[in-house]
């Protein structure tokens, strides 16, 4: 069953490394991203970049297609800690993977939403995740009752 993370792109390491990111999706459907610090994501799992458009925060979902060998990590990465008030340790050991954007989930959602739903900072509307973080209620998610509980195709669901 897949497992759904999310992770604020905010500091200026990953910023430049999701332009490019994002610029491959745009052209290709997919592209390379890294792995979570300790590795959990997985082939099938879904990432939610939580990025600022427009003055308000969206989540842009993405599937794991496919994980990499290490070698594969593109030189260009940045090898420093994405997040200095949460981690000094180096990226370069984190396990390549291709994103796509072609997949049954929404391919964007709001922050807020999200949030609101399964029950992140219930007092801080403010408050956004340090790192990547995986949602352990996922089905609580507004768009993962049925992907997440029984493997329904969600876009029956939507349409």
């Amino acid at each position: 069953m897949p497992e759904y993370f999310h992770t604020r792109i905010n500091c200026e390491n990953a910023k430049g490394d999701f332009i490019n990111f994002m610029n491959e999706i745009e052209l290709t459907n997919q592209a390379k991203w890294d792995k979570d610090h300790s590795g959990k994501i997985k082939l099938g799992d879904y990432i939610g970049f939580i990025v600022t458009i427009k003055g308000e925060e969206e989540v842009l979902i993405l599937k794991v297609e496919k994980e990499l060998p290490i070698k594969d990590r593109e030189s260009w990465w940045s090898e420093e800690a994405y997040n200095k008030n949460n981690s000094t340790c180096s990226t370069k050991h984190r396990v390549p993977i291709i994103l796509t954007n072609v997949h049954d989930l929404p391919k964007k959602w709001s922050w807020c939403d999200i949030k609101k739903k399964v029950g992140l900072s219930k007092n801080c509307s403010t408050w956004m995740p340090r790192g990547t973080q995986r949602i352990k209620d996922k089905h609580l998610l507004p768009f993962g009752k049925n992907i997440f509980e029984n493997g329904l195709d969600l876009i029956q669901q939507l349409y």
